[in-house]
């Protein structure tokens, strides 16, 4: 698989549904870094209106999304991080 800044490798299936169920079970056990400082986050499931404006928003910035979506009937979830 080739991947580029702005078009990263996707995970597998499997990687992406144990984060699914990871989040799901404990949305505390995330941390995120930005350069030399790891962040604690909480997650959260998104629904309805503002799902569909978080999805536009991943979307434009990595269109295979709405592809990866048009190819499957699973309904994809989509998660908001926000800083613990």
């Amino acid at each position: 698989m080739t991947t580029s800044p702005d078009r990263p490798a996707a995970a597998s299936p499997e990687v992406r549904a144990r984060a699914e169920r990871v989040l799901a079970a404990d949305p505390t056990a995330l941390v995120i870094q930005d350069g030399d400082t790891p962040y604690d986050y909480v997650a959260r499931e998104v629904f309805d209106e503002e799902k569909r404006i978080w999805w536009e928003r991943a979307a434009a910035v990595y269109p295979p999304y709405d592809e990866y979506q048009a190819a499957t009937d699973r309904i994809i979830p989509v998660m908001v991080a926000s800083r613990a």
